[in-house]
């Protein structure tokens, strides 16, 4: 649970190779995760691997991961 005082921050990103996210608690790293994308994954999402045509859905999934990775 976040504590008065503390300021908590998650960037994530997407690219057509792979996807990751960074949470930090006052600015200090606590917890990342990095994903390629390879192809059981992209077969699994039904995306193919290098095409930018994909990216907002691979952000959200990065966004939702992380969420759910994050989560307390």
């Amino acid at each position: 649970p976040m504590a008065a005082g503390e300021g908590w921050a998650s960037v994530s990103d997407a690219s057509p190779f792979g996807l990751g996210a960074v949470l930090y608690r006052n600015h200090e790293l606590v917890e990342y995760f990095a994903l390629d994308l390879d192809s059981h994954t992209c077969t699994s999402l039904r995306v193919v691997r290098g095409e930018s045509a994909f990216l907002a859905l691979l952000e959200t999934i990065t966004v939702v991961l992380a969420l759910e990775l994050y989560k307390p």
